[in-house]
């Protein structure tokens, strides 16, 4: 995995604690991969809680089992992944605060249990609506099955740039903005480079546009191009 420096400094910083018994806050699947194997390595019992099978963020904890808290949103009207995110983001939280949020009626978040009653008192709004939060059983999402979509497309390579342009159907040159304003996240980091090469179980997301892994090359074409597969997350 290409790390930037920060994440290199960032991990190695929450593996030193993980070896004198800490817990860590919610990680991306990348993250926890690199520490679960590198724990592995160096022969250190640890675990990883996640909230159900599937879920894209867990927590690593060695001893103690972890403090996390679900909350149940209600709300009028319907609301969106990224809505909650951003109300999230707006208590100035850290993305490591909270886990998997799931979009429906009601929705769900998962967060670190010491900042749920604060979470609650503060968020009343999320998009146009009015919605109330609550603290409920981490067991009310356990049986949850996220939902994909599978998507097979021909390519002409599997560049990361080559592959968005046949996603969302634009042009290279607007994918080329996309990088240049930030808009594409590979496993977690913002994507710097067009040119990557995407490996199967890369992760990547679009902005307005959504989440996806890539799963692959199937085969090639008569033509000689690529038929490749996709997972879209849906939910």
């Amino acid at each position: 995995m290409d790390w930037t420096k920060q994440t290199k400094i960032q991990l190695e910083s929450i593996l030193s604690k993980l070896k004198h018994g800490d817990c860590t806050y919610f990680l991306d699947e990348k993250k926890i991969e690199w520490l679960h194997n590198t724990l592995k390595k160096q022969n250190i019992d640890h675990s990883i809680f996640y909230p159900y099978e599937g879920a894209t963020y867990g927590v690593l904890y060695r001893n103690e089992y972890p403090s996390v808290s679900l909350l149940r949103i209600h709300s009028i009207g319907g609301l969106s992944h990224a809505s909650i995110m951003g109300s999230l983001y707006s208590l100035n939280l850290k993305k490591e605060i909270f886990g998997d949020i799931i979009v429906g009626n009601p929705s769900y978040v998962v967060v670190m249990q010491h900042m749920a009653t604060y979470i609650i008192q503060n968020i009343y709004q999320i998009g146009p609506y009015n919605v109330t939060l609550e603290e409920c059983d981490i067991k009310e999402i356990e049986d949850y099955k996220p939902s994909y979509e599978i998507l097979t497309m021909t390519v002409a390579s599997n560049r990361i740039d080559t592959v968005i342009s046949r996603l969302i159907g634009t042009s290279r040159n607007s994918i080329d903005d996309k990088f240049k304003n930030k808009e594409i996240i590979l496993n977690y980091e913002i994507a710097t480079k067009s040119s990557y090469f995407l490996k199967d179980g890369d992760i990547f997301s679009i902005r307005k546009y959504g989440k996806y892994r890539y799963l692959g090359i199937i085969s090639k074409s008569k033509r000689d191009k690529y038929i490749i597969k996709c997972q879209k997350y849906v939910n």
